[in-house]
């Protein structure tokens, strides 16, 4: 959508012809610098709004964005994750416990360059914000 709002044009458009002097056109617009005011705020909201719906909690788009604001910052998945298995010394057939049982602390891994270990708290914040609240992540640097 276009939000495209130029009040000098509507001043002059609604104002009769009669009362279009200078001192009122310039009375008019300083009375309605308010609201040039919190149109632009608006306009800068909407574009700000956009961009910020556009990131999802998928893999690839949180990497996409992470890259567009950060660098080189790539997202892997943690299923590597040793197997947990619990049985006494004198037994000697281990039960699996499923993944969910498992105790793995993590779902993803956020590997960053170690140039932006000083934007740790901007990164975290990022995926914190965009990923979905059931998944937990660990960020590593190389």
């Amino acid at each position: 959508m276009n939000y495209a709002l130029d009040i000098a044009k509507m001043i002059q458009w609604l104002l009769p012809s009669a009362l279009r002097k200078t001192v009122m056109l310039a009375w008019l617009n300083a009375l309605l610098a308010p609201v040039k005011t919190l149109h632009n705020s608006f306009v800068i909201f909407t574009a700000a709004t956009k961009k910020d719906i556009a990131v999802t909690g998928q893999k690839s788009i949180l990497e996409f964005h992470l890259n567009r604001y950060f660098g080189d910052i790539q997202i892997v998945d943690a299923t590597a994750a040793a197997q947990v298995y619990i049985y006494l010394e004198s037994e000697n057939s281990p039960t699996y416990l499923p993944k969910f049982i498992s105790g793995s602390s993590v779902d993803f891994i956020a590997i960053v360059p170690f140039a932006l270990q000083s934007q740790e708290v901007a990164i975290r914040a990022f995926l914190n914000k965009y990923k979905l609240p059931t998944k937990r992540y660990n960020i590593i640097y190389l």
